[in-house]
């Protein structure tokens, strides 16, 4: 019961038992949609940043050791360019190197992604609720009928102690009359 109220997941597929609203429905959906978006935008961006496309700017050094000075953004290990001793007839010596990504790699993404998704999590967690919030209207409506709620509760209450009462007069007035007819 309470995963299938509270987890954003299962909330989307337990929508049809009629304890949301449309409106809260529809809230639901388009916040899993825009959390899910903004991870996917922040990995893209943070990926792209690993490994850039090939700007074709290795076949400028001349020499080994500045062929490995630009470096990944992530692991200080790769170079953006390698070294080829021994180049094919009409390239470089020095040429691009495909992105290999480690799991130190991805430990970075991973953590980078949490941070920003965190970041991003509580102003939108706010406009949800700003978005999901009673219309004046129906505050208005729901006021109301919790002051006659509480009115009516009230005077089943002191109808019951009345009643109480009344029973607990008759209960000494039996105890009375027989004491006296003895």
């Amino acid at each position: 019961g309470e995963l299938r109220a509270h987890h954003r997941y299962m909330t989307v597929f337990s929508l049809n038992d009629g304890q949301i609203s449309l409106q809260g429905k529809m809230l639901v959906i388009g916040k899993i949609l825009t959390v899910e978006t903004m991870q996917m935008f922040v990995l893209a961006m943070l990926y792209d940043l690993q490994g850039p496309e090939n700007d074709n700017s290795c076949g400028q050094f001349a020499n080994e050791e500045a062929c490995h000075t630009r470096k990944s953004l992530f692991d200080s290990a790769q170079s953006y360019c390698e070294w080829n001793n021994q180049p094919s007839p009409g390239q470089d010596n020095c040429m691009y190197r495909e992105e290999q990504f480690s799991f130190k790699i991805s430990m970075y993404i991973l953590v980078l992604t949490s941070i920003f998704s965190s970041l991003f999590a509580t102003p939108l967690d706010y406009l949800f609720k700003v978005c999901h919030a009673p219309l004046l209207e129906n505050a208005e409506q729901a006021q109301v009928s919790n002051r006659v709620g509480g009115r009516s509760s009230l005077a089943r209450g002191v109808r019951r102690l009345s009643a109480i009462s009344a029973n607990a007069v008759k209960a000494a007035r039996r105890t009375t009359i027989a004491a006296t007819v003895e």
